[in-house]
């Protein structure tokens, strides 16, 4: 059979404008640009090839569509966080030590920009780029917050995502808004008006906490309040530690489901959340008793790996940037 006969899933777009690569190495080149680099490689050296990708653009975003063959992937120093929603086929993930699944009808996945490498199955999926500071302001209006506050999205932690909570099933939702968006796309006008940007940037805010925003399709059993306590102890003498939600339930004995659960009931956010606060403000008390001499990227560090990410945290919650707390220490 020739390998542009080999049969793929289907693409939610018309094909007519798709990009086909007859070649892994080729695809690779083309799929890397500035910084990041991604590179694709066969399962089996006699394997057989074939992909066929589409970009569209909505409003602010890039969404990329592409079916593709069984591969293997790594990719360096991405450029943006992402949502990788699976259409066809299956893969496991591997971000930061954590391995992720990912499934059609059961699990997209959630990747911050770090490095990331998996093995596909033939597959068809749809990858949309995570702005941080567009959907963090979309989630407070949302729930009829004043943009700006403290954050509510867990931005930083991979992670699986459900595609099925309780009734509703985020897949038919993305397939019918993809659908809507190729049915725009042949005049611009029509597709820049459509509101179908601002559509998918809500139901992404609802796939990434489902829990704050659709509540829990089964409601757990309330812990006790000393669980909770013994977690935030726990977190509070470990901050300078990577923390993950597993290293969590071992303390408290719940479930993360519960820990979930409960730290939206008592703080109003998910429990990375709270560690990233709890970072957050110790470093601020460090900076604000800092000695002469004392540099905001050797206190950040113990507590970040990432001090641009860092920077722009610190100022959302704090309302200036980390430099501006440490020169007022400087002046007093």
């Amino acid at each position: 059979m020739s390998r542009s006969k080999i049969p793929l899933p289907h693409l939610p777009f018309r094909i007519a404008n798709a990009v086909e690569d007859l070649d892994i190495e080729v695809m690779s080149e083309r799929l890397s640009n500035g910084r990041s680099k991604t590179s694709y490689r066969l399962p089996a050296r006699d394997a057989d090839f074939r992909s066929v990708s589409l970009i569209k653009q909505v409003g602010t975003s890039t969404i990329v569509a592409n079916a593709c063959t069984a591969v293997e992937f790594t990719s360096i120093e991405p450029s943006h966080a992402i949502v990788m929603l699976p259409l066809k086929g299956d893969a496991i993930i591997t971000q930061d030590k954590r391995q992720l699944t990912w499934r059609a009808d059961a699990c997209a996945a959630f990747l911050p920009a770090a490095d990331t490498s998996g093995v596909f199955s033939s597959r068809s999926a749809v990858g949309i780029p995570v702005m941080p500071d567009l959907l963090e302001d979309l989630a407070a209006r949302m729930l009829g917050r004043d943009p700006g506050g403290p954050a509510l999205l867990d931005l930083s932690t991979p992670r699986e995502l459900q595609l099925v909570w309780g009734s509703v099933r985020f897949n038919s939702a993305f397939t019918h808004l993809l659908f809507a968006i190729d049915q725009c796309s042949p005049v611009q006008q029509m597709l820049d008006r459509s509101g179908l940007d601002d559509a998918i940037h809500r139901m992404l805010v609802m796939l990434l906490q489902p829990e704050m925003f659709l509540g829990d399709p089964v409601r757990p059993k309330p812990p006790r309040r000393y669980q909770i306590d013994d977690v935030c102890d726990y977190i509070l003498a470990n901050l300078d530690r990577k923390l993950a939600l597993s290293d969590l339930e071992p303390v408290s004995g719940l479930s993360s489901r519960v820990l979930q659960y409960a730290f939206r009931e008592r703080f109003g956010c998910s429990p990375m959340q709270w560690v990233n606060d709890q970072r957050l403000e110790q470093v601020r008390a460090l900076i604000q008793v800092a000695p002469p001499g004392a540099r905001v990227a050797t206190i950040a560090s113990a507590y970040f790996s990432n001090l641009g990410d860092f920077a722009q945290k610190y100022r959302r919650r704090f309302g200036e940037l980390p430099s501006v707390t440490m020169e007022r220490r400087r002046t007093k």
